[in-house]
């Protein structure tokens, strides 16, 4: 980019006097033209050194109306020759162009127009060899990272290097950091509007913007900070060849993604849905996944819900300790995580910190760390996911934890139904009192986990002690007075634990957990 500073330091502009706009030196110069017309204006395109002898600009209202068109056309400067036109420079000519910074340079002796456009059309035809030959080494330095597929931060450190000028790329993906080199006066949040082409946006600061896009999508954007709020020829051709880079090495890294999750694919589903999977397969799980004595694995199962795409993303975001993958399918997510045996031991403690607090369904086996027991852990972690959608909550659900909800899944449920539920729930679900089920259920839930402690049960229940005491009454009289004997009460229990746990399978449960004493 030619300014017009260095335009005035050209031999044949030695003898030229700035007599207004000194703020606009800096202007940038994209060409020369002449014109002696008072609308001049309507006929530039910006960037122009506009020569005159001011034979078109004899009133001052002319020459308003000239300078006000040089500035809204962006034009670099007005260069006036005085003599038989102009025997001096107009005062109200210096006011204009001084009200907007316009550069006016005088030369106070006739000058040959040609030779001022022939010496600007050197510097610029010289600096337009340079921008080639600077754009020739960026190309260069671009074409080194891809070949050694160094990534896209090394990329754009590269573009950084060369440019000089703050750089950053803004992945359209929120999950992904934005990556920026030098100091940028505004924070950089990802763009809504796709710049199909590099694109200056004055805000918050002057900037260079260009999407980069891969198949018709777009993938992020390359910002360039500016110096001023005029486009620089140079760094306009540097970000489309950035952005065409960016999108190669993009696309690299998705084929071989792609190849490699078709690749893990085929080796998980051998893995989760095979007896026996060959051995051949299973050394290649070993020395894929690194499973040596200190290491092991849980198989995590994620329901495709609401709450799906929390699970998951958790489950990527895993520190270094731990190595992850995953087999989509319609309806869930199958995970394997690997990592050191003492780390896999707390990995549902870590996912629940990561969770934050947001419900989230996920079944983990027990931890493992023969390849050939991946088959069972995808079973156990099926199981767990079953029991996690049932009692729903931010944490986890591992097999090895599961309690007596493992000897539910076991259970075919007419064997519950006959055997364990119907037994010891019969009397109250089908008794006369069976309009008020529910609350009685409940009120006997209450009492089991709550140690019989009357106040605590009308407390979490939210009822008065009077009717706390009537449906004591009931139960008593339905169940037996023995219902709270030890025996009877763990009978009870999983009778209820049953009931609930099929229900939910039905999706038929509607009733309230009851609050854990404080």
């Amino acid at each position: 980019m030619v300014v017009l500073r260095e335009v005035l330091a050209r031999n044949l502009f030695q003898s030229a006097v700035v007599a207004a706009g000194h703020k606009g030196l800096d202007r940038p110069v994209q060409w020369v033209h002449i014109g002696e017309i008072p609308n001049i204006g309507d006929f530039l395109r910006g960037g122009e050194l506009v020569l005159s002898t001011g034979v078109g600009l004899t009133t001052p209202e002319q020459r308003r109306m000239f300078v006000q068109g040089l500035v809204k056309a962006k034009a670099s400067g007005l260069v006036l020759e005085l003599g038989e036109y102009f025997p001096r420079v107009p005062q109200d000519l210096v006011d204009t162009a001084n009200a907007d910074d316009l550069p006016l340079i005088v030369f106070a002796h006739p000058v040959r127009f040609l030779d001022l456009s022939q010496e600007v059309n050197s510097l610029l035809l010289s600096r337009h060899h340079r921008i080639l030959e600077d754009l020739d080494d960026l190309s260069g330095r671009l074409r080194k990272v891809l070949l050694a597929t160094m990534g896209l931060p090394a990329l754009f450190q590269a573009s950084y290097d060369v440019l000089k000028q703050p750089l950053g790329y803004i992945p359209r993906d929120p999950d992904h950091d934005a990556v920026q080199f030098g100091l940028w006066p505004f924070p950089l949040r990802p763009f809504r509007r796709d710049a199909l082409h590099p694109l200056i946006e004055q805000t918050p600061a002057p900037h260079l913007r260009q999407t980069i896009s891969v198949f018709g999508y777009p993938v992020g954007d390359v910002v360039i900070l500016l110096s001023a709020d005029y486009l620089d020829e140079y760094l306009y051709l540097a970000l489309d060849r950035i952005t065409t880079a960016a999108a190669q090495e993009i696309i690299r890294v998705e084929t071989l993604e792609k190849h490699r999750r078709q690749e893990e694919a085929v080796l998980l589903e051998q893995l989760f849905f095979e007896d026996n999977p060959p051995a051949a397969v299973l050394q290649r799980c070993r020395s894929r996944y690194n499973l040596s004595g200190t290491r092991s694995f849980r198989v995590g199962v994620v329901p495709r819900d609401a709450r799906a795409s929390a699970a998951s993303a958790a489950l990527n975001r895993l520190p270094g300790l731990y190595t992850t993958a995953c087999l989509k399918q319609s309806d869930r997510d199958i995970w394997l995580v690997i990592g050191r045996s003492a780390e896999i031991l707390k990995l549902p403690e870590a996912l629940a910190h990561s969770f934050g607090g947001r419900e989230c369904t996920v079944g983990l086996s027990a931890p493992h760390n023969d390849p050939a027991e991946i088959h069972t852990s995808f079973a156990e972690a099926y199981d767990a996911a079953q029991v996690a959608g049932h009692v729903c909550g931010a944490s986890p659900q591992s097999y090895e934890k599961l309690g007596a909800y493992r000897w539910l899944l076991a259970t075919a449920p007419d064997v519950l139904q006959r055997l364990v539920i119907h037994p010891e729930l019969d009397a109250l679900l089908e008794s006369e009192h069976s309009k008020s089920a529910d609350a009685l259920l409940l009120t006997l839930e209450a009492l089991l986990t709550l140690n019989g402690s009357k106040q605590d049960v009308s407390t979490a229940l939210g009822i008065h002690r009077q009717t706390l005491y009537s449906r004591i009454r009931t139960l008593k009289a339905l169940l037996g007075e023995d219902f709270m004997v030890f025996e009877r009460r763990v009978a009870l229990e999983n009778a209820i634990l049953a009931y609930r746990f099929l229900c939910s399978q039905q999706h038929e449960d509607h009733l309230p957990a009851v609050p854990k004493p404080q």
